[in-house]
C-alpha cells in the first residue's frame, strides 16, 4: 500500500459491487486517523491500562500506537497512565497511512461511505 500511496493521484474503492469511495489520494490521507506513538517505562502495563480505559492500542515495534480519540485530549490519556505510576519516556503524533484510511472507510456503514 505504501507504494500505491506514493504514485496514485486518485483512488476508487468498490466493495461487493458497491462504490464506496471515489476521491483523491490527498483527500483520503487528510481524513485518516491520527495516532500517538508512546514509549513508557512499562509498555505492557500501559497497554493493558489503556485498553481497559477504552483506547485502541497496538504494538508498533517497541512503541505503543494509540488511535487518538477525536473527542478526547491527550491530557486525559496521560492522566490515566500517571495514576498508575507509568512514566512517559517519549510521545509523538503520526498520521495514519493509506491502509488505515481504507480500513476506516470499509468499516463504515453504506450510509456513511465517502463519495467525493
Amino acid at each position: 500500500m505504501s507504494e500505491l500511496q506514493k504514485i496514485a493521484d486518485e483512488v476508487t474503492i468498490i466493495d461487493h459491487g458497491r462504490l464506496v469511495l471515489n476521491s483523491t489520494m490527498q483527500d483520503i490521507l487528510s481524513k485518516s486517523s491520527k495516532y500517538l506513538l508512546l514509549d513508557t517505562n512499562q509498555n505492557p502495563v500501559a497497554e493493558k491500562v489503556l485498553l481497559q480505559n477504552g483506547y485502541e492500542v497496538f504494538t508498533d515495534k517497541h512503541l505503543l500506537k494509540i488511535k487518538r480519540p477525536q473527542n478526547s485530549s491527550i491530557n486525559e490519556m496521560l492522566k490515566v497512565l500517571w495514576t498508575q505510576n507509568i512514566l512517559i519516556k517519549n510521545i509523538s503524533e503520526t498520521q495514519g497511512d493509506l491502509e488505515d484510511s481504507l480500513l476506516d472507510v470499509l468499516k463504515k456503514s453504506p450510509q456513511e461511505s465517502l463519495e467525493v
